[in-house]
């Protein structure tokens, strides 16, 4: 009988629950341990609840279980917990407790016990995990002692900071993955490691459950909690007495609701507000400030922003990540937690709070301001680049402002900031084909505007920025996505009231746009003269006021008016001067409209020949534009110009 292999030396603990999801970050563990000779000290650091003591020990587990990776630390791999440890001896003294446990210590009375445990492990080959390490950074060097007497000792430590040691791998620890939508989620069957985690734990509450049942809550909630294993695990013990639509509208309110009596789990993760009340008391006082004045950001900000508003520094921001209180994003974005936001901002006084939201509003409508003589330019994608970044904040300041419209707040230039973001706010909608929350938004604006009197306001000071232009401008807007909606109606409605108000008002920069508005829903609904007579006028208006975007418009809607009577010579020369105005602005989406035109000009002429290199061109442009509208409406010419020829087959594939 051959003897029994040697058991290779370890205390990991057998698990609970099933280990779930996190596949990338335990090879990126595993390489950086095992294949990184460099890679001594590998630090997961992450906000309480995050998962870093499990993703310890299940890379941890990997090594035990491979005899490959085993090779590497020959001595053993051995979890340390150093919830209970204060002070330094503590530290070597855990260590010494555990090594003991399973290979022996020779210990003596009569020596310190790191000097033992330093000539010990020097030429021991070692993986030791020290989990919950954030309370005694006073100590870190204790691990770099530890790695200069043992060259073949490795540490894999878990903390809520970093440790602020330059030997130190700082590998920062997000949430689970979360499928961007419901369809995502069902291409995946659930695959995600946050839907998969929030089965396996409702499953433990109510063994019936089932994910197809509810697929829209359960991801709402995976979202609301950004993929936190803590959160998803509280969130799913609330199925004992809910189901997960409620679910997802608690967690919405608050954390208060993340809570749950387990008696096996440590009293600091029994609920979301322990665990942040635990990392708030390790803060230096000017840290939690700072954290709580950012809480007045939502989703993503840029350094720049946050020493605008808040007055947060750059070492601040640095300060806070090594926190894992901010995440610092592959695109150089910052962003708190969305758990560890509402948090903070508990700790702000309400003073304090609509300061720092006056100061956000001011500043987004500053950024948005400066978009404008971007648009309707070649400079237009670097706006919506810039709006797409920012757009959880621009947002947020957005509905700040209207609800100081509605409370009557006189502490900001509201009327001001709204213009400034209006026209770029509403443009980003209109042009990513996003009418319906285009149309939510500025619905509500007027509606609160109306409601606190702004139609009928007797301002101090006249002109676009009064409350009643300024209204007339949000109506004008509200009219164009009723216009894409199809609510031709509504939007003829909207462009006779603007019309008559900039009329009497002078609001000259809002007539050209209601004038197109006017126009162009004419148009639909085939009244030629009235249609005619608008764009004319607004032509003649954009250019004396040097507007070339809505000279541009209006020439173009003319030349499609004029196709629409059958005037295609007067429509070619209409189509001809605003496909010259939009080359000569750069703004290749409005020429790609005008060259579909000119292509359905000669269409109706049943001349196909001329016809299909005008759909060539608007084709390839709005493909390179990402105009989907127009990719689809050319692809559909262009089926027409093969009809035409009777290439059959041809008019099928397009």
């Amino acid at each position: 009988m051959s003897p029994p292999l040697p058991v290779f030396p370890h205390n990991l603990p057998s698990q609970r629950t099933p280990f779930i999801g996190r596949a990338a970050e335990l090879a990126d563990i595993t390489r950086l341990l095992v294949e990184e000779d460099d890679c001594r000290l590998l630090t997961l650091i992450g906000p309480g609840g995050m998962g870093k003591t499990r993703l310890a020990l299940k890379a941890a587990e990997q090594i035990v279980a491979a005899p490959t990776l085993q090779q590497c630390f020959a001595d053993g791999v051995f979890l340390v917990p150093l919830e209970n440890v204060a002070e330094a001896n503590g530290l070597a003294s855990a260590v010494i407790s555990v090594i003991s446990e399973e290979s022996g210590f020779p210990l003596h009375v009569d020596a310190p016990l790191q000097e033992q445990l330093v000539h010990f492990l020097r030429a021991k080959a070692m993986l030791l995990v020290l989990d919950n390490f954030e309370h005694l950074l006073k100590h870190a060097d204790f691990c770099s002692i530890l790695l200069s007497a043992a060259p073949k000792v490795k540490l894999l430590v878990t903390a809520r900071e970093a440790l602020g040691l330059q030997e130190a791998w700082f590998y920062s620890l997000l949430g689970l993955t979360i499928p961007n939508d419901l369809a995502e989620q069902k291409a995946e069957q659930g695959g995600d490691d946050a839907v998969r985690l929030f089965v396996q734990c409702a499953r433990r509450t109510r063994p019936g459950f089932t994910l197809e049942a509810e697929h829209a809550a359960v991801l709402r909630i995976c979202t609301l909690v950004e993929g936190m294993p803590l959160g998803i695990e509280l969130a799913a013990a609330w199925l004992k007495v809910m189901n997960c639509e409620q679910i997802a509208q608690e967690v919405a309110r608050g954390l208060d609701f993340l809570t749950a009596r387990y008696q096996n789990i440590p009293a600091r993760h029994r609920s979301m507000r322990a665990v942040m009340e635990h990392s708030w008391a390790l803060l230096a006082a000017n840290e939690g400030e700072a954290i709580a004045r950012l809480s007045s950001f939502r989703g993503r900000f840029r350094q720049e922003a946050a020493c605008a508003i808040t007055g947060t520094s750059l070492l601040s921001l640095a300060t806070l990540v090594e926190k894992a209180l901010v995440r610092l994003t592959p695109d150089g974005h910052y962003q708190l937690h969305e758990l560890t936001r509402q948090y903070a901002e508990e700790q702000l006084t309400s003073a304090v709070k609509a300061a720092l939201r006056n100061a956000h509003a001011t500043y987004y409508a500053d950024l948005l301001a400066q978009q404008r003589p971007r648009l309707f330019t070649s400079a237009y994608r670097q706006a919506w680049a810039i709006v797409a970044g920012e757009l959880d904040n621009i947002r947020h300041a957005w509905a700040w402002l209207i609800d100081a419209v509605g409370a009557g707040q006189h502490e900001l230039p509201v009327t001001n900031l709204l213009r400034q973001m209006a026209s770029v706010f509403a443009n980003y909608h209109l042009f990513h084909s996003l009418w319906l929350p285009g149309q939510a938004l500025f619905d509500h604006a007027c509606q609160v505007a109306e409601a606190t009197g702004w139609a009928t306001s007797d301002d101090t000071f006249a002109g676009q920025h009064s409350a009643q232009g300024t209204l007339v401008h949000l109506r004008l807007i509200t009219g164009l996505f009723h216009f894409e909606l199809g609510h031709y109606r509504v939007s003829l409605a909207v462009a006779e009231q603007a019309l008559a108000a900039c009329r009497a008002l002078g609001l000259e920069d809002d007539l050209p746009l209601a004038l197109l508005l006017y126009g162009r829903t004419q148009m639909r609904r085939g009244a030629h003269a009235e249609t005619a007579a608008a764009l004319q006028e607004a032509f003649a208006l954009g250019k004396r006021l040097g507007l070339r975007h809505p000279c541009a418009e209006a020439l173009i809607n003319l030349g499609m008016d004029a196709n629409n009577e059958g005037l295609y010579l007067e429509a070619e020369g209409y189509l001809r001067q605003g496909l010259a105005l939009c080359q000569e602005i750069g703004y290749r989406p409005l020429a790609a409209r005008a060259l579909t035109s000119l292509g359905t000009s000669y269409i109706r002429q049943h001349d196909y020949q001329q016809a299909r290199p005008y759909y060539e061109q608007a084709l390839a442009i709005a493909q390179e534009e990402g105009d989907q509208y127009i990719v689809m409406i050319n692809t559909s010419n262009l089926g027409s110009v093969q009809y035409g020829f009777r290439h059959y087959p041809l008019s099928i594939d397009y």
